[in-house]
């Protein structure tokens, strides 16, 4: 299942969107004055749709299907990783084409005449560890495959060991979850001792795919930019670890959508607010694809009380610290009430279609008992 709903997105992304911009591109300067024009809302609004069938196609087959929690979070990461890289395809080139300014404020190499990429070029691009389109690249000259398969063995067993993990540190908090009562001593207990774990999981999560998995492609594919994270362990502000605990994301969301709306309303707050809730809807859109119900625990603390921490700027070892516990607090709360959600079997529910699809079936358990 995992496969039949992946290589459709990826053909989709990669064949579908090409020949569209492809099209577009050439019939275009063979146009001038209302039809170039009448082209180009075309082909925008042809493309807004396709961006909405890749969001909205996956994601209806995954809850249709019931599809196990790990198999839809692989369909969904892969869903978003390809709607970022088509994005970015066409927001580069669709500049060249129109003459506008290009997101970092550089030139394309030679051949900017060439108003579409080769097809190698973007099919390349398709499977870099980068979110962020340029013809060329800098590349090594050889390929390591010691590297790569130390690499890859690393991903593989940090898979096992955050498996060990969950199911002997998490789940028995969660396996009986509906069939005692419901108390607030009884989340704040599940809350501190989720704590521990979850922030441990977070640390393996993070290694797994921004190390070892992103520096394994890069050296099959001879990608030479590997600054996929920084220092975050360091930061003192939540504005710094942000933007530097997961560089690839953050360039994009920078390139594509803070410099985008800067430029387009001249307001740095509103092109700020901007960046974060986009970024905070696409956490939570993942988590409600993935659990199939909309919990909205991560666009609370990441759109809402991040937001706000950003604000403050606070230096030495202290701000650090209270960086970490905040952090490890934010992953314990998200655990805790995704792992209610997930395990809310044997609650009643609300006995109604769509409160049951748009509100937690956790909340019925205080029912249940009560009754």
């Amino acid at each position: 299942m995992v496969l039949q709903l992946w290589f459709p997105m990826f053909f989709f992304s990669l064949v579908g969107v090409y020949c569209l911009f492809y099209s577009w591109a050439y019939i275009r300067e063979s146009s001038d004055g209302f039809y170039r024009n009448l082209l180009d809302i075309f082909f925008l609004f042809v493309y807004i749709s396709c961006q909405l069938v890749l969001l909205v196609v996956p994601a209806y087959m995954l809850y249709t299907n019931h599809m196990p929690y790990g198999s839809a979070a692989l369909v969904i990461c892969e869903q978003v990783r390809y709607f970022m890289k088509m994005h970015a395809f066409v927001r580069e080139n669709a500049a060249r084409t129109l003459g506008l300014p290009c997101p970092l404020n550089t030139q394309h190499p030679a051949n900017t005449h060439i108003r579409c990429p080769d097809f190698t070029k973007y099919l390349y691009f398709h499977f870099l560890p980068t979110l962020v389109y340029r013809d060329v690249y800098p590349r090594t000259n050889r390929i390591h495959w010691r590297f790569v398969l130390s690499n890859l063995l690393q991903f593989c067993l940090i898979l096992l060991y955050n498996n060990y993990i969950f199911s002997r540190l998490l789940y028995p908090h969660f396996q009986h979850f509906g069939t005692d009562k419901l108390t607030i001593p009884f989340i704040v207990k599940t809350l501190t001792s989720c704590i521990l774990p979850s922030t441990f999981m977070f640390f393996l999560v993070f290694f797994a795919f921004l190390h070892s998995w992103m520096n394994a492609f890069a050296e099959m594919l001879r990608f030479a930019d590997r600054r996929f994270y920084s220092d975050w362990w360091n930061a003192y502000s939540y504005l710094s670890f942000y933007r530097t605990w997961n560089i690839v994301v953050y360039d994009w969301l920078y390139n594509y959508i803070y410099m985008d709306c800067l430029r387009a309303t001249g307001s740095r707050i509103l092109a700020y607010m901007s960046v974060f809730f986009l970024s905070a809807l696409f956490h939570e859109y993942i988590i409600i694809a993935v659990i199939r119900v909309l919990y909205p625990v991560m666009l609370i603390l990441f759109g809402g009380c991040g937001l706000v921490m950003t604000g403050f700027n606070p230096r030495g070892r202290a701000a650090n610290i209270f960086l970490f516990l905040g952090t490890f607090t934010g992953l314990g709360i998200m655990s805790t009430f995704y792992g209610q959600e997930m395990f809310a079997t044997d609650c009643p529910g609300w006995g109604d279609y769509w409160r049951d699809l748009l509100l937690p079936r956790s909340w019925t358990c205080a029912v249940g008992s009560a009754s």
